[in-house]
């Protein structure tokens, strides 16, 4: 992260005017972007305007099937939902806003009302996309600030998709940059020894925000490895054997708590596994002592503090 780029702080619900945080992003919607190299400002906007989308329809009771010409938001707002709440100007805004438009996401977008409001609009395709009632992953908005790389964002919206399924599981080629494309290298593409750490250090970001667990078994050779992912949470049903298959003849195998990430012999894997699941779906409502600090933290995750209630915004649409 640059200098340019302040440290967001830590999202409070207070600091929202709706009364929920979370939104949907389909696995279509997602797809059509993953591509395109956004930029990480482009790639958070993007989400910003999913979010604020979702709740103006809901606001004013739009059905889902009927498309909005377009929505509009304070400047302020959308800057803090992207992490600059300490910038102030629209300068950074406008270019993600400019390039959104560019890379054939947004039908439009302008600053009204002397810059102090953004409006836009949604190509249809992807409008339609955004509102499928299968395939989906529910995000939170709050987590936006934290995910400082392209890298962090597009590990989470991958592991977003598919960790409310009962056995949640990727395949993933190792750089994980965004436009990478499963199956394909190209000359000059990083090995697992170069991008791994930094790829373990987002996941392990993504795990402490969740409260999730995951174990990683990097598979294949040194120049064409991939990377399986395998979630474990309160709500899913791995058994110990699937949890860690593959393991005894990966590459490397690496556990990834709320608390870390550490590399995991092979052949300690399949114990590693039963004991972490172990942890994981023994039930919440024992007596405390029976859990450890670290135990408690897997299992709930660092929840967000709650602030005094506030009003629901009533958002705002436009038409052309």
């Amino acid at each position: 992260m640059t200098a340019a780029d302040p440290t967001p702080t830590d999202p409070k619900p207070a600091d929202l005017p709706w009364s929920t945080p979370f939104y949907r992003l389909s696995e279509d919607a997602r797809f059509r972007f993953a591509s395109l190299g956004l930029t990480l400002d482009e790639r958070r906007l993007l989400h910003a305007m999913i979010f604020v989308g979702e709740r103006i329809e809901e606001t004013i009771r739009v059905p889902h099937d009927h498309c909005l010409f377009g929505y509009e938001e304070t400047c302020v707002l959308l800057r803090r939902l992207m992490g600059l709440g300490t910038v102030r100007d629209n300068a950074r805004l406008g270019a993600a806003a400019e390039g959104l438009g560019q890379l054939g996401l947004l039908e439009e977008a302008a600053f009204r009302e002397g810059g102090q409001v953004l409006s836009w609009s949604f190509v249809h395709p992807l409008w339609k996309e955004l509102q499928a009632r299968d395939r989906y992953g529910r995000f939170d908005i709050r987590d936006l600030r934290r995910q400082r790389s392209r890298r962090l964002i597009a590990l989470a919206e991958e592991v977003g998709l598919v960790l409310a399924r009962e056995r949640p599981r990727l395949e993933l080629c190792p750089e994980m940059e965004p436009g990478a494309q499963r199956g394909r290298r190209s000359p000059g593409q990083a090995t697992w020894g170069r991008q791994g750490p930094q790829t373990l250090a987002a996941l392990q970001r993504i795990a402490a925000a969740k409260g999730i667990a995951l174990i990683a078994v990097v598979e294949g050779l040194a120049r064409a490895s991939g990377l399986v992912l395998r979630i474990a949470a309160p709500h899913t049903r791995w058994q110990p054997a699937a949890f860690a298959a593959g393991a005894r003849r990966a590459r490397a195998v690496h556990l990834v708590t709320p608390e870390g990430q550490r590399r995991l012999a092979p052949a300690d894997a399949p114990a590693a596994a039963q004991a972490l699941l172990a942890r994981l779906q023994r039930p919440q409502e024992s007596h405390p002592p029976a859990f450890s600090p670290e135990a408690t933290r897997l299992l709930l995750g660092a929840p967000h503090r709650a602030g005094p209630a506030r009003p629901e915004r009533q958002g705002r649409s436009f038409s052309r």
